[in-house]
């Protein structure tokens, strides 16, 4: 395996084109650009980034992230949805923004993007914005651990989790029973919780075991140690221990397409499609699964993203991301 370090260098050019401005809040209301619909009370759009994304990263107060997108990666100013620095390390399509770990003084964000033969840590900053490292490591997805990396794949003939630290040293450990479909969320210390074609397993460095049916959707929300789990397409959102041990289930109005969990305020934040097609993002509380808000959404999200803090959500839908501000 190649690990290459680097000073944080930003290359520009892909990321540079006009863009709307609409830090004043004006053309949301209309048919075109709106995507909050009816009574969305706590709820208000910030800004439109004007792109198809493969995933975005927020920092910790939600002033600047970063986007997958345009074949490269793009520093994001989430105020008005502009484009700042170039820096992808791989200028191809295959690449995907996962995770996302805010600066600690709260002024940039670190992206970590995977292709099917790399990981790359990107920062992005308006002062030193580039990339920081990538190790030569395939990947179908990958999460930050305090220690480091963790990191799925099916490069040995089944699903295997890999644990990276900062200076590349790699500790795997095989699934045996089936692939990785999808599903993936790890804790602080590296306990994953990994979907695969033989169900829902609990992975560390010392072994595996299945602890629940197969799960598509999978997030660790960091204040109350919970994982929260659904399946695309159905109305079940699932809070479990990562023994598998469910604390609460809920039942929401309409297919859930994608839920993030928010550490900072213990709520998991879900976007869901109903019958007319039309969307919605539902905060569910992280102890009992209550609605305590939702807005209803012109579409519904097809991935969500959240600040450091939990008060800025990344809606993204085809053609665009859309930033909006949660009281």
């Amino acid at each position: 395996m190649r690990i290459t370090m680097l000073a944080a260098i930003a290359l520009t050019g892909a990321c540079d084109w006009d863009f709307p401005d609409y830090t004043d809040g004006d053309g949301f209301d209309d048919g075109a650009n709106a995507f909050l619909r009816g009574d969305s009370e706590g709820f208000s759009q910030e800004s439109i980034l004007w792109a198809d994304t493969r995933g975005t990263a927020v920092d910790e107060y939600g002033v600047t992230g970063g986007a997958a997108m345009n074949g490269t990666t793009c520093q994001v100013y989430v105020d008005n949805g502009g484009i700042g620095n170039d820096v992808n390390p791989n200028w191809n399509e295959d690449e995907q923004m996962t995770d996302a770990l805010p600066d600690v003084d709260g002024e940039g964000v670190i992206g970590l993007t995977v292709t099917p033969s790399e990981i790359s840590l990107i920062q992005y900053d308006d002062w030193d914005s580039g990339v920081v490292a990538t190790y030569e490591i395939p990947a179908l997805d990958a999460r930050f651990t305090d220690d480091g990396i963790a990191v799925i794949d099916n490069d040995g003939g089944g699903c295997e989790v890999s644990w990276v630290s900062p200076g590349g040293d790699i500790n795997g450990q095989a699934i045996a029973a089936g692939n990785c479909i999808g599903g993936f969320a790890v804790t602080a210390t590296g306990v994953a919780l990994v979907n695969t074609s033989d169900g829902l397993n609990r992975v560390t460095p010392s072994g595996s075991e299945s602890v629940a049916d197969s799960q598509n959707l999978v997030s660790w929300d960091a204040g109350l140690d919970l994982f929260y789990t659904a399946n695309r397409g159905d109305n079940v959102v699932t809070a479990m221990t990562d023994s598998g041990m469910v604390q609460w289930t809920a039942t929401v109005e309409g297919g859930v397409v994608d839920l993030e969990a928010s550490g900072a305020r213990g709520l998991v934040f879900v976007s869901v499609e109903y019958a007319d097609l039309t969307g919605g993002l539902l905060l569910l509380d992280g102890l009992t699964g209550d609605v305590v808000n939702e807005a209803m959404t012109v579409s519904a999200a097809r991935e969500l993203n959240l600040s450091g803090d939990g008060h800025v959500v990344a809606a993204a839908v085809a053609g665009q991301v859309h930033y909006l501000n949660v009281e």
